[in-house]
Formats: C-alpha cells, sequence, structure tokens
C-alpha cells in the first residue's frame, strides 16, 4: 500500500510488479510496455521510502514482490481493508491517484507536468522534476498534521 502510495501508481502495476523492473540500485522502476494502460515504458524515479519499501523483499525472480503470505497474487480489496484498518474509512486504493492529482494542483504543478508523473502522458517526465514532485508528495503523505 505505501508503494502505491508513493509512487502514485496503478495498484495493479504495484501488485504485478517482478523484481526485474527495478534497478538494481533502487533509484528507478521502469514499467514494461506490456503491463501499462498507456503504451510505451514508463520510468518511476523511486523516492527513499519507496526505496525502503522494496529493499526487502527484492530478489531477482519473476515472482511479484508483492504477494499474499501464502504466495498468491495480493488482491486489490486486501489493500481497501488495510486502509480501512488504519483510519481511513472509506477511502479506497484506488482514490490515491485523484488524490495525487488534487494535491499537485494545489502546489501549482501544470497538468501536463502532472499527466506526465502519472503515466497519462506520451512525453516521458523529465526524471529530476518527477522525482523532485515525488519527494514532494511523500513528505506530505508522511509528515504529521
Amino acid at each position: 500500500m505505501r508503494f502505491i502510495i508513493l509512487t502514485v501508481c496503478r495498484p495493479g502495476e504495484v501488485v504485478e510488479l517482478p523484481p526485474a523492473e527495478i534497478s538494481g540500485d533502487y533509484k528507478l522502476w521502469t514499467l514494461g510496455k506490456g503491463r501499462r494502460k498507456h503504451k510505451g515504458r514508463h520510468s518511476i524515479p523511486l523516492v527513499l521510502p519507496a526505496q525502503w519499501v522494496v529493499r526487502g523483499p527484492l530478489g531477482r525472480s519473476e515472482t511479484p514482490l508483492f504477494q499474499k503470505q501464502n504466495g498468491g497474487p495480493l488482491p486489490l480489496p486486501h489493500l481497501n481493508r488495510e486502509l480501512a484498518a488504519v483510519g481511513f474509512g472509506e477511502a479506497r486504493i484506488y482514490d490515491v491517484r485523484p488524490s495525487f492529482k488534487r494535491w499537485a494542483e494545489l502546489q501549482g504543478v501544470s497538468d501536463e507536468d502532472i499527466a506526465r508523473v502519472l503515466g497519462m502522458s506520451f512525453v516521458e517526465p523529465d526524471l529530476n522534476t518527477h522525482r523532485r514532485l515525488l519527494e514532494q508528495w511523500a513528505e506530505y503523505c508522511t509528515s504529521s498534521r
């Protein structure tokens, strides 16, 4: 769940994440063409808290990183129950991307940059801009208010 929030990727892309898509230094996740809703690759810089999430379970097999304890695929309804368990009531894991979009708009981020970060643009975002925006998002998500 934390990885979905920190990367603002689609839940289905995250729960099926093969270790080979994560760079050896844990700083970049490159979704392959066949795993995206939109055509083409999409590179996501991993901010430090996201790197911590994948460092533990990362192996170099093709088994998805995020699984149930018995080894089966992680069902998305499970993530919704986890959100409710930590106090987010009716929130759903699919609410992350619209929440990021709204937050970024309030920060004055251009629609073009938001679309690029969300992987909804045919133009790859500048990785430095993308990383900086995800770092600000991570700070917002992890700060106590």
